[in-house]
């Protein structure tokens, strides 16, 4: 009996999580080690989103497997896709309205945390010139530095990708996401409106 009273609760969550949209926030972190702090743009997950991403999270469809976000950090805006699972199948494609779809890579997506303490485990090349030695260990850094962003649940674009797309948000619509897979069955695509509410938690991080 408690089994069957769990799922018409659990129906009655996701029908209504259907017919609802999850307000944006604007939200001040702060590293604790670096005393770095940037703001940012999400949804709130209430306990009914939370439901519905309970029961839909293991089919990684649309906004319940992955969130649009938005930041201002000191280095300037990132606008990008995380996935709340925690790993991403492949690069994002976001689209505002009817402008060309803006593609971001693992390539585009910076790391912050440890960034400096990921080191590869170089070694010293034989007969090779200080030269030799120093590009050998810049490529495999970078190589070491690219799996790391693979291995990301995130992918933001930042610099003149984000900018275009802040652009386009501040006059737009809708923002639609596709996060690519290795085949049609793997990859999730979600819309959002742009609602003045959502403009308004963008304009609080001094996004728009």
């Amino acid at each position: 009996m408690k089994t069957i009273v769990k799922i018409f609760s659990l129906a009655f969550a996701l029908s209504l999580a259907g017919c609802s949209s999850a307000p944006w926030t604007a939200k001040v972190f702060t590293d604790e080690f670096s005393d770095n702090s940037f703001c940012r743009v999400a949804e709130r997950h209430s306990a009914i989103e939370s439901a519905k991403e309970g029961a839909l999270a293991g089919l990684g469809v649309g906004r319940v497997s992955h969130e649009f976000f938005a930041e201002m950090r000191n280095d300037g805006p990132r606008v990008g896709v995380w996935a709340r699972l925690g790993f991403f199948s492949g690069d994002v494609q976001i689209r505002v309205d009817k402008h060309p779809f803006v593609l971001v890579t693992a390539r585009d997506t910076p790391i912050d945390v440890g960034a400096s303490q990921i080191q590869a485990p170089a070694i010293k090349l034989p007969n090779a010139t200080e030269e030799q030695q120093k590009a050998y260990e810049e490529s495999l850094q970078a190589a070491t530095q690219n799996v790391a962003a693979l291995s990301s649940p995130y992918r933001v674009a930042t610099g003149k990708k984000a900018k275009k797309l802040i652009g386009q948000i501040r006059g737009g619509k809708q923002i639609k996401f596709r996060v690519l897979g290795v085949n049609k069955a793997t990859t999730t695509t979600a819309t959002i409106e742009i609602t003045e509410q959502f403009k308004s938690a963008l304009q609080k991080c001094k996004i728009l």
